[in-house]
């Protein structure tokens, strides 16, 4: 289908080629498929932190962030689309920033501060 664009006379000067029908139902399915993918990888990775709980590998706490999580993520992202990925890489940015706190941070700071002697302290890696 085209668009035609008119100069000030009201002449069609030129033509503006739009989306097919046909293309916008492609894309249409395309939109679904990774919508039920989505929810489909949400689910499959709520299984697997039930599985990692059940053996031990991550604590209760862990789980029910992972949990909270992907379910805000869905809810957010049924209701308003994209901004569900958004929610989901804030909430795994927020898990990053967490265990580089107790892994590397509180850990360095906690061996300085009781002593006094910060000259072993290499800063925050």
């Amino acid at each position: 289908m085209v668009v035609p664009i008119y100069n000030e006379a009201g002449k069609a000067i030129a033509g503006w080629k739009v989306i097919s029908k046909q293309t916008g139902q492609v894309l249409g399915f395309i939109k679904a498929g990774t919508t039920f993918g989505g929810y489909l990888t949400a689910g499959a990775g709520t299984v697997i932190d039930a599985i990692d709980l059940a053996n031990g590998n991550i604590s209760v706490g862990r789980f029910s962030y992972h949990t909270v999580g992907t379910a805000a993520s869905i809810v957010v992202g049924a209701s308003s689309g994209g901004v569900g990925a958004v929610v989901g890489v804030a909430l795994m940015l927020g898990e990053m920033a967490y265990d580089m706190w107790n892994n590397t941070i509180f850990p360095a700071m906690s061996t300085a501060m009781p002593t006094g002697n910060w000259s072993g302290f290499r800063g925050f890696r």
